[in-house]
């Protein structure tokens, strides 16, 4: 049994290609605590429903390095000029590349990136790890600039609801059933959910 609970989060901010994840540890005992934590990234591009009938076919491999300038894991289809770029805040240790797992093994042509953190949290100490994945379907220079601009922290999580609260705003249903005013709410938020800006493609 351990004392430190572990709390994940994931935000992907509004005109970025990319997501952030966060991690939140928190030992709640009374006795310092060693920790030790490995994210493994599976990172597995390949083209959307339907695209090889638009003569677009996936790689037969993904590759990946650790660029140690950038600070940052970079992969790519080995057919397409598709990038994932792969950073963290702090810096781990141990950084590699390769075909391993983590609990789950998938099929595909992907190669997984992996880095390690190793702390001690005194009692009701917290530590935030924060992991900013970044994709590009362009080119190695767009994907780093998306990447910068996921570490620029920014209050990201503002800004969305900033537009969500905004989208709620444009129409009100008012009816006895409070339930179904949420669900009304809720829907306009799905649908902004299912839009996606593609630059070769537009909306």
């Amino acid at each position: 049994h351990t004392t430190v609970t572990a709390r994940r989060s994931e935000l992907a901010p509004e005109g970025i290609k990319g997501i952030i994840v966060e991690y939140t540890f928190e030992n709640r005992g009374k006795e310092p605590v060693k920790c030790s934590t490995r994210f493994v990234a599976r990172v597995d591009m390949r083209p959307c429903w339907l695209s090889e009938e638009l003569g677009i076919f996936d790689g037969q491999e993904d590759t990946a390095a650790y660029l140690l300038q950038e600070q940052c894991f970079l992969a790519k289809d080995s057919a397409n000029h598709w990038y994932t770029a792969i950073a963290c805040n702090p810096a781990g240790e141990n950084m590699c590349c390769g075909d391993f797992w983590g609990p789950e093994y998938t099929k595909g042509n992907g190669v997984s990136c992996g880095v390690e953190h190793h702390f001690t949290l005194a009692y009701r100490e917290t530590k935030v790890i924060k992991f900013y994945i970044a994709g590009s379907e362009n080119s190695e220079e767009e994907v780093l600039t998306q990447l910068e601009l996921l570490k620029a922290d920014r209050d990201y999580e503002a800004e969305k609801i900033a537009k969500y609260a905004e989208i709620i705003s444009r129409s009100k249903l008012e009816v006895p059933d409070k339930q179904f005013q949420t669900i009304f709410d809720w829907i306009k938020v799905h649908t902004n959910w299912l839009i996606l800006d593609q630059d070769k493609e537009g909306r």
